[in-house]
């Protein structure tokens, strides 16, 4: 169900729009009024940050600004729900829903926070504890937006049709210019079994928005289930055009083309079907004869009708499982899935299309490795067990892939090709590993050229749509064998395949530049690379890079600046694989353990972050450095004793590092030792005296102790930087 989204900006600064419905904008309002009110500068900052960083969609950068508001400030309920819009949009829905029920217990009686949590829940397809929620908010503000539309279309959802009208007509009343809400109406009106009523509130929805994706697609499953093939198609193919991001509306259109069914065939089963609108065999029986015809909506609303009669059938669920894989909508056919698994835990088409939905996401790989492991150790209960086994084993693959296990990624590709010989898929990614492995056991270039041909062989002979993904792989392979003018050549016809394609013209650019260099001088192109990240060229350092380990293997430095290059970029993942090579290729390498403890840092685990500082150290003893940041991240685990041990070190090593004086006293305060962190405080500033920071550090020490002397403290900080002044403010107004 679309939303309605709110667009404004204030005096104050830019709000969450685009992404937060009307209430959570209110919420936010309220959340910025509280932290002006705390006197917290950073956090509001961040506030803010997390919210334009909302507004422009990049969600892991508005995710770790609303986790720095709560390390600063825990208390405030909407940098919770904020994280939460976060998570959900990038498909973290564990984490969403971890977060909007801390919002509530920070906020119980927020309309909106229980409105957002309703949202997260029925994201994650829990629809009866979204409905609660959903209640729960207009119980709190029953003019609260978008509650009743919501709460109707979860109820749909739980096959409560009476009651899913009732929400969707309270809020089309309250804003009757929805498009949505007609369209939400007509799914339930069709469940019920009025198709003329669901025909009328579609084109209700068309007249309020001709551009309508959704109202379009809508009238084509319609039309389609009235038997007006060429109106139908129409109809798709108008909602692909408009909706151009979505690719379900692009499958539907395609697979009515495609397909072979008859539509005379199914009219007696949609007839027997209406006749007996409370038999869910009726329903299932004209949901199959609809999927042959390739309308594969209509066949979702048909089994879904059967299901709201009989819950418990199987059917209905599977179909609308494979139906939703075809679509591509994962997370709907993992809900399906699932369901399947509660009916019947031992279902192995269902392990088998949860494992596959799953191994595409990097957060479930664990799950998704659990499901297809069970698929293979049960005999196969699917009509096509060949062909089920295939894909079975070529998942774990991914799976093993996506993991590092790059040796167990070339037995699970390798079982596929003992059953499948001329798989491309297999063939190609066995070539990639074999061409690009980070595993000296798998690297082997020779085999990589072989396969990969074999697998643009096959791609060919079976006129397949990525045929440029093959040459890619070909060229990359033709790229480790050293065989430059080839691996150009190659490049070059897949560019012509897919001219559009960023990637694989920065790939060809890599191969060009490996070419006019001298060949066998690995250090030279490490050179080269050094140059090149000097200079801000990422992707051109990088293919040096790439090329200096091609040469050589082994060499840990290369590694070690690929993993910088990498970080710089955003490949994270990346970057971590490279350090953590870097480190086994050379134990010495205290740097590339300082690169990871920093990743880790970054991401708040700080149990790795310490492992890693602590290897580095334990390298290079001698490095303040290595000691400090080591400090630092025990200090976030509040493991206090340690930490000042730490920072007594790097001191040893560096007495005159103002900032370890400083750190050192805010341990020691927490220690309780008011003194030794006073007396680390003013080595600090007699070290750095025009140290804001510094100078407040000393305040906050001093203010259960001597308020005179800290709000001195705090006046020397504002006078050197502003944003210190609500600090000095809240403590000179503070009641004795």
């Amino acid at each position: 169900m679309k939303r309605k989204w709110l667009v404004s900006i204030l005096p104050g600064g830019l709000l969450i729009t685009l992404l937060l419905p009307l209430p959570a904008v209110r919420a936010e309002t309220r959340c910025r009024a509280s932290l002006r009110q705390q006197g917290d500068s950073e956090a509001k900052k961040h506030f803010e940050n997390g919210a334009r960083y909302l507004q422009a969609r990049d969600w892991e950068r508005a995710a770790k600004e609303f986790r720095a508001v709560i390390r600063l400030k825990p208390d405030v309920a909407m940098a919770h729900t904020g994280l939460a819009i976060a998570l959900q949009r990038s498909g973290d829905l564990d984490g969403a829903l971890a977060e909007n029920r801390e919002a509530l217990r920070l906020d119980p009686q927020n309309a909106d926070a229980h409105y957002n949590l309703g949202r997260a829940l029925e994201a994650t397809g829990d629809y009866k504890g979204a409905i609660q929620e959903y209640r729960e908010a207009i119980r709190l503000n029953p003019g609260i937006a978008d509650a009743h539309g919501a709460l109707g279309n979860a109820l749909r959802r739980t096959c409560d049709l009476d009651g899913s009208l009732t929400e969707l007509r309270k809020e089309s009343a309250r804003d009757p210019n929805r498009a949505d809400l007609h369209e939400e109406t007509a799914l339930a009106l069709y469940l019920q079994g009025d198709v003329e009523g669901a025909e009328k509130e579609v084109r209700e929805a068309l007249r309020l928005n001709p551009q309508d994706a959704l109202a379009h697609s809508l009238m084509g499953s319609l039309l389609g289930v009235n038997g007006k093939r060429d109106e139908a198609f129409a109809e798709y193919t108008l909602a692909d055009k408009l909706g151009q991001s979505n690719r379900t509306y692009r499958i539907n259109s395609l697979t009515l083309l495609w397909s072979k069914g008859s539509f005379e065939a199914f009219a007696p089963m949609r007839d027997e079907a209406r006749r007996n609108p409370k038999d869910p065999a009726a329903h299932m029986n004209f949901a199959a004869a609809l999927l042959k015809a390739g309308l594969l909506d209509p066949a979702l609303l048909e089994s879904g009708a059967a299901e709201c009669l009989d819950p418990n059938l199987l059917p209905p669920h599977q179909m609308r499982a494979r139906i939703y894989s075809v679509q591509d909508r994962g997370q709907d056919a993992v809900r399906e899935y699932r369901e399947i698994l509660r009916l019947n835990a031992a279902n192995s088409e269902a392990h088998l299309g949860l494992g596959t939905q799953l191994a595409a996401d990097p957060r479930r790989l664990d799950e998704a490795r659990k499901h297809l492991e069970s698929f293979l150790s049960a005999p196969p209960g699917v009509p096509d067990a060949a062909t089920s086994l295939v894909i079975a084993h070529f998942q774990l693959g991914v799976v093993d892939e996506k993991q590092g296990r790059e040796l167990d990624a070339v037995g699970e590709y390798t079982k596929v090709l003992e059953l499948k010989p001329d798989d491309p898929d297999s063939l190609n990614n066995l070539a990639w590993l074999y061409a690009t492995a980070k595993d000296p056991r798998v690297r082997n270039p020779s085999r990589a050229q072989e396969y990969a041909e074999k697998a643009v062989a096959a791609a060919t002979l079976q006129k397949s749509q990525r045929l440029f993904s093959y040459l890619d792989t070909l060229a990359e392979a033709l790229y480790a064998n050293g065989e430059f003018d080839k691996a150009i050549e190659t490049e070059k016809k897949a560019l012509a395949l897919n001219p559009d394609d960023r990637r694989l013209r920065t790939e060809l650019e890599k191969i060009e530049a490996a070419r006019s260099l001298p060949q066998g001088d690995w250090h030279a192109h490490f050179d080269r690379g050094y140059e090149l990240m000097q200079q801000g060229q990422l992707e051109s350092a990088i293919a040096e890079y790439r090329e200096s380990i091609r040469q050589k293997f082994d060499f840990a430095d290369a590694h070690l600046e690929l993993g910088l290059a990498l970080k710089r970029k955003g490949d994270i993942e990346g970057a971590i694989a490279e350090y953590r090579l870097a480190a086994r290729l050379n134990p010495g390498l205290a740097e590339a353990h300082n690169n990871l403890g920093n990743i880790y840092w970054a991401r708040d685990d700080w149990d790795n972050a310490v492992a890693e500082y602590r290897e580095a150290a334990r390298i290079k003893p001698q490095d303040a450095k290595l000691h400090y940041d080591l400090a630092a991240v025990l200090f976030q685990k509040r493991e206090l004793d340690e930490s000042a041990a730490e920072f007594r070190e790097t001191i040893r090593l560096r007495p005159n590092m103002a900032g370890a004086h400083s750190e050192l006293a805010l341990v020691l305060a927490q220690k309780g030792d008011t003194e030794g962190a006073v007396e680390e405080c003013r080595t600090a500033i007699r070290l750095e005296p025009n140290n804001p920071n510094f100078h407040a550090t000393l305040g906050m020490v001093l203010a259960l102790k001597d308020k005179k002397t800290a709000l001195d403290e705090f006046k020397r900080a504002c006078d050197l930087d502003r944003q210190f002044c609500g600090f000095y403010e809240n403590l000179r107004n503070a009641k004795p």
